[in-house]
């Protein structure tokens, strides 16, 4: 396979017997529609009515969706897993691949995002008075230690007497949880430091998960325990950490949702990583990459129910924020989840749907390109199933027969976009370069241009000397451009190093 990955995409000079030109790559299959009426009638509505009143793709109003969701009932419930018998985290973690201008923000916020962070404001509002409260205890509690202190010791009795004269004091009072709940581009540290001061459930949500993927969390040196980290969360797994500085900390029962929204190369980049694929990290993620619609967006009236219907989801899930999250009332920071269950049926269906998805991920089988994503199906299918039937019903207890076919539908169109776009993640990004030059090329109507014309106003991706001229190498290579004789005059100026445009598609 990968020799004749290697074939296809070589970018080699080849000399064919005509001169016709060569296409940069294999033309990507659309996506298959997504499953919209799999999300319920809530939310599926929801999203539907957020695509058709801000013009963006269905997709990409699905991962908010489920996204925002997710972010409000993950610290209510742990679901069994029939392959294990033990409870585990319902958290999704997601990534939608899409162009800038594709209302990734305006999706987000659409579709619970404004919800969530009007609840931080009232979480903050509501933290102002309690972190008053407790400044006023703490300061009573120290003021009645040190009289404590200073009585015992003029007495007689020593250290015993002294302890037992602390001891009346009680318990230090509890710090207030800090408000936050969702950040954008995290250290490490920094969210061991939320999840030791703030919220037990939270969310990494960004809109622009470039600025993650480029961020210290994911430098070279500290890429692989980041995601390592995330995808012990993803597991449920207790925070340890220990340092020099501040000693040992255990966190246990913390929740993190995971929805990174990021422009094609920034994912292509990050995704092809050799070390956080072999990690885990991957697998772990529900995928998707829809079709830009700009271009088409041309202004309309909404249908006569959409914002009724997109405000009954936010509605809900305002109410849903109100819930208190049940927490260990002398650690408020850690969770105390109730347990939902599969039935019968439900358990019967899923253990078929893992048998099937088993059988095809073996040497040759149609799972096996994404074999980790797949291991993990059932596990996938099961979030997805708890999520929706927790914001449908919060009292939820039991997923039926229909509840699991509906997350079952979804996990089988996520792994179905992940072959899609594995194909993309086999082109080298020098090839994908070229691909943006020749676009934007054709795109302003020139039929000739200079070297320094693309790297001076070119895409974002060829904006030096280097780049550019390794992406016309290819250009030329695929002879979709070739060198023109002499010297023009281009931007009111004579190059040297022209181009001819030819007749090809990108």
């Amino acid at each position: 396979m990968q020799r004749n990955l290697a074939q296809l995409y070589s970018t080699d000079k080849v000399v064919p017997a005509n001169d016709a030109p060569l296409p940069l790559k294999r033309i990507m299959q659309p996506g298959a529609p997504y499953p919209v009426q799999a999300l319920g009638s809530l939310m599926g509505n929801a999203v539907l009515a957020a695509a058709d009143i801000i013009n963006a793709p269905i997709e990409l109003c699905a991962q908010s969706a489920l996204a925002n969701a997710a972010l409000t009932v993950q610290g209510h419930v742990n679901t069994v897993k029939p392959w294990s018998g033990k409870a585990g985290p319902i958290s999704l973690f997601l990534l939608s691949v899409a162009e800038s201008g594709d209302r990734k923000t305006t999706a987000d916020e659409a579709l619970g995002g404004d919800a969530i962070t009007d609840h931080e404001e009232l979480l903050e509002a509501e933290g102002r008075l309690a972190r008053t409260r407790y400044e006023n205890e703490r300061e009573a509690y120290e003021l009645s230690r040190n009289a404590v202190k200073a009585k015992a010791a003029k007495g007689e009795g020593g250290i015993r007497a002294i302890a037992e004269a602390l001891e009346s004091i009680g318990l230090p009072p509890i710090a207030p949880l800090s408000p936050t709940l969702t950040f954008g581009d995290p250290t490490i540290e920094g969210m061991h430091k939320h999840f030791a001061a703030g919220q037990p459930s939270a969310g990494l949500f960004s809109t622009e998960g470039g600025a993650f993927v480029g961020g210290v969390g994911m430098s070279a040196d500290n890429a692989l325990k980041t995601a390592a980290q995330f995808s012990e969360l993803w597991d449920g797994a207790a925070i340890k950490r220990l340092r020099a500085g501040d000693g040992q900390i255990m966190l246990r029962n913390r929740r993190l949702c995971f929805h990174l929204m990021m422009q094609p190369g920034a994912a292509h980049q990050w995704l092809s990583s050799p070390v956080l694929r072999d990690q885990g990290l991957f697998s772990r993620l529900l995928v998707a990459a829809p079709k830009s619609l700009a271009g088409t967006r041309f202004h309309r009236p909404p249908g006569a129910d959409s914002q009724q219907m997109l405000a009954a989801y936010n509605n809900h899930l305002a109410r849903l924020l109100q819930h208190a999250l049940p927490v260990d009332a002398e650690r408020p920071g850690e969770l105390r989840p109730r347990q939902v269950v599969l039935d019968a049926e439900a358990q019967g269906v899923l253990i078929g749907f893992g048998d099937a998805i088993e059988g095809q991920m073996g040497e040759g089988g149609y799972f096996h390109p994404v074999k980790g994503l797949a291991a993990k199906a059932s596990d996938h299918a099961v979030r997805l199933a708890s999520v929706m039937g927790l914001f449908e019903n919060f009292n939820l207890v039991t997923i039926d027969k229909p509840l699991i076919a509906r997350g079952i539908k979804l996990a089988q169109w996520y792994l179905d976009e992940a072959l899609r776009l594995t194909e993309a993640e086999a082109y080298p990004v020098d090839l994908l370069n070229a691909e943006k030059v020749l676009a934007w090329v054709q795109a302003s109507g020139a039929t000739i241009f200079s070297l320094p014309c693309i790297y001076m106003r070119g895409p974002n991706a060829v904006r030096t000397k280097d780049a550019a001229r390794k992406a016309i190498s290819i250009l030329v290579e695929h002879r979709c451009v070739e060198r023109a004789d002499g010297r023009h005059k281009l931007d009111e100026q004579m190059r040297t190093e022209c181009y001819l445009v030819r007749n090809v598609e990108a």
